[in-house]
């Protein structure tokens, strides 16, 4: 469901795109009941950088430094 509209793709909290991709679910139903606090983002991004091997996280850098224009874009794009 990405349309190529920059608002109606990022749509907060937590966007569109994450309640189609299972995000939504496993923060409505997370066994520990931290799915709406601030922490659980945290929690989940650790175990994953935590499970992948040197490859897979130097990939992961390659394509953060690749996107970090976009994200910048994205950014300012959001200031009213």
């Amino acid at each position: 469901m990405v349309t190529g509209n920059l608002e109606a793709q990022t749509f907060f909290p937590p966007g569109k795109v994450a309640d189609y991709t299972g995000f939504q679910y496993l923060r409505d139903n997370d066994p520990d009941s931290m799915g709406h606090n601030t922490s659980f983002l945290t929690r989940v991004a650790n175990n994953v950088i935590y499970i992948l091997d040197d490859s897979q996280l130097a990939q992961l850098k390659s394509l953060a430094l690749s996107q970090q224009a976009q994200i910048d874009e994205y950014g300012y794009r959001r200031f009213p």
